[in-house]
C-alpha cells in the first residue's frame, strides 16, 4: 500500500482569511508535501488572492480555468461533468469551495508528483462519496466522463455494451476478493501492477 497523501491544516474561517500571506503551518504542510520553495508558495498564494480575493476558488471559478487547458468548445463542454468529479475530491470537506493549500496540493500532484500520488488522487476522483471505496456506480460515471473527455472523435466507443464490457473488465482486474466494490488497496495495487489498468484510470486522467 502506498504512502497516503497527508491532508492540508485547515485554514481560517474564510470570513477571516489574512490577505497578507498565509499561516507558517500551511506553509511548513507544502513545503513538506511538495517540491515548491517558500518563495514559490507566497507567490501562488500571492497569484491565488489576486484571482479568489476572498481567499477560496468556487465551483465556478475552478471550471473556468479547467476549460482552459481545452481549445475548442466541443471540449469544452465534455470537460464540465469531468471536472466537477474532480473539484469534488479536492473540496475535502465538502464546502463547495477549494482552499489555497488544497489547489496547490493538487496542482503539483498533477503536475509533479510521483505515480503513487496520482494513483492516490485517482482513487479520490473515483470516489464520489468519500467513503473510502469505490462502487461500481461511481466506478462508471466517472470513468465514462473520462472517456468522453480523452477520446477524439475516431476513438469513440462504438456502443452501450462495448463500453460495459470494457468496464466489467476494468472492475474485474481491481476487485480482488471478489466483494463487488474496489478498496483503496486493490485500485492502488492494481494501478502499480497492472499497465492496462494505470494507463485507462491514471495515465490518460492526467495527461488529457
Amino acid at each position: 500500500m502506498g504512502n497516503r497523501i497527508a491532508s492540508p491544516p485547515q485554514t481560517k474561517s474564510i470570513f477571516h482569511l489574512d490577505k497578507n500571506g498565509l499561516s507558517e503551518e500551511e506553509i511548513l504542510f507544502l513545503l513538506e508535501n511538495t517540491k515548491f520553495s517558500r518563495e514559490q508558495i507566497l507567490e501562488f498564494y500571492s497569484n491565488f488572492l489576486r484571482d479568489c480575493p476572498h481567499g477560496f476558488l468556487t465551483k465556478r471559478q475552478f471550471l473556468r480555468i479547467f476549460k482552459t487547458i481545452y481549445q475548442n468548445e466541443h471540449m469544452c463542454e465534455k470537460s464540465e461533468k469531468f471536472c466537477e468529479y474532480i473539484f469534488k475530491a479536492i473540496d475535502r470537506n465538502s464546502k463547495n469551495f477549494i482552499e489555497f493549500s488544497d489547489f496547490i496540493t493538487y496542482f503539483y500532484i498533477t503536475s509533479f508528483g510521483s505515480q503513487s500520488e496520482k494513483i492516490e488522487l485517482a482513487f479520490k476522483i473515483f470516489d464520489l462519496n468519500k467513503d473510502n471505496v469505490i462502487e461500481r456506480s461511481e466506478f462508471r460515471r466517472v470513468f465514462e466522463a473520462l472517456l468522453e473527455l480523452t477520446c477524439d472523435q475516431n476513438a469513440k466507443r462504438q456502443n452501450v455494451r462495448q463500453f460495459e464490457q470494457q468496464l466489467d473488465v476494468l472492475i474485474k482486474r481491481l476487485d480482488k476478493n471478489g466483494n463487488r466494490i474496489i478498496e483503496f488497496d486493490e485500485f492502488f495495487n492494481g494501478c502499480l501492477e497492472d499497465d492496462y489498468i494505470a494507463d485507462l484510470l491514471v495515465n490518460k486522467m492526467f495527461n488529457c
